[in-house]
C-alpha cells in the first residue's frame, strides 16, 4: 500500500487524523479492502455539491497552476467530459466546461504527475 492508502480496519482507528489531513492539507486517502481501493476520504471542496456542478477548463488550469492545454489534453482523454454547456471566457475564447467528476480525475492526474 502506498502512503495515501490505508486498510479499513486501520482507518477505523485513525479516522480523525485522516479527516484532518484531508481538511488541512488536501490529502486524499484511499480506503482499501483486500488490496483494492473501495472508497476515499477527500477534502469537502473536491466533492460535487450538486450532480450538475461544473468548472471551466481555464478555471481548473488556474486552480492547479498549469496550462490550459495541459487540462484540455487530459480532458480529451476522458469519456466523462461534458462539453454540452459551452461558455465564452473573458478573452472571448471558446471554453469547455467539465463535470465535477471529470475535474476530480484531472486534478488527481495533474497533482500526482
Amino acid at each position: 500500500m502506498s502512503e495515501n492508502e490505508i486498510g479499513l480496519r486501520e482507518a477505523r482507528t485513525q479516522l480523525g487524523e485522516i479527516a484532518n489531513r484531508a481538511h488541512l492539507t488536501g490529502q486524499v486517502t484511499y480506503l482499501m479492502r483486500n488490496g483494492r481501493r473501495i472508497a476515499a476520504v477527500v477534502p469537502v471542496n473536491r466533492v460535487a455539491k450538486e450532480p450538475t456542478m461544473t468548472i471551466t477548463v481555464t478555471d481548473l488550469a488556474q486552480e492547479l497552476n498549469v496550462s490550459r492545454d495541459d487540462v484540455l489534453a487530459l480532458a480529451d482523454q476522458l469519456t466523462t467530459l461534458d462539453s454540452s454547456e459551452d461558455v465564452v471566457d473573458s478573452e472571448d475564447r471558446f471554453e469547455v466546461t467539465l463535470t465535477a467528476e471529470a475535474a476530480a480525475v484531472i486534478r488527481d492526474q495533474l497533482r500526482n504527475a
